[in-house]
């Protein structure tokens, strides 16, 4: 009986069975087979022996090596992706500071808020309630025109809220003014009329209108 059953088993069967008595995870039963047959077949023996040659490393090879360049590319990668995320997160602070500090708001008019007054050193006054970020002013055949603008930082702070205490102001000489539009200073001109008109302004608003006998003919 037990000389039918070792006929039964091929070639086949114990390469297959092979990779588990290579790991010795067989039964004993099984393994006394493979024993029997590994005795009398040359080619499974040769088999066996390069399964298990190939499952052992080798004395005086470096089996880390690859590990390490993994490890070196996933350091690697996570650099790219740390300096990524820092790069990104500082543009993002970049963009909420130039948000919140330096877009500029055009200031639109509001009676009573924007005024000018003409002084005595051949100047008017411009006034606004309030406080502001900064102004511009351009010239056209002698109307200048005007325009000041704030930020949300100085909207937000309640110290900066317009009050009839607080006023700003600065000179336009009603005779002259340098029109810088072009990069050079050209010719003065005599100024006739003053007008407020941010972006929001439909139109321009009247601040100050030279008489007809300061104005040159």
């Amino acid at each position: 009986m037990r000389k039918e059953t070792e006929m039964k088993i091929t070639c086949d069967i114990i390469q297959d069975l092979l990779p588990l008595y290579a790991d010795d995870v067989l039964s004993d039963d099984s393994k006394e087979l493979v024993k029997e047959h590994l005795a009398e077949c040359e080619s499974c023996s040769k088999s066996l022996n390069l399964a298990l040659t190939m499952s052992v490393p080798s004395e005086g090879v470096d089996t880390s090596k690859p590990l390490r360049k993994i490890k070196k590319k996933l350091q690697k990668r996570s650099a790219i992706i740390a300096l990524t995320a820092a790069a990104c997160v500082l543009l993002i602070c970049v963009g909420i500071v130039y948000y919140v500090f330096y877009d500029e708001i055009p200031i639109a008019y509001e009676p009573g808020k924007i005024t000018a007054k003409e002084a005595y050193d051949e100047t008017v006054d411009i006034y606004i309630q309030g406080d502001y970020y900064g102004s511009q002013n351009e010239i056209h055949n002698g109307d200048v025109y005007i325009s000041f603008t704030t930020s949300r930082w100085i909207n937000s702070r309640s110290d900066y809220k317009y009050d009839d205490a607080k006023f700003h102001a600065f000179a336009v000489s009603r005779t002259k003014l340098l029109d810088n539009s072009n990069g050079k200073a050209q010719k003065s001109e005599q100024i006739k009329a003053i007008y407020y008109q941010s972006d929001y302004d439909d139109r321009p608003h009247l601040l100050w209108k030279a008489e007809a006998k300061n104005q040159k003919n």
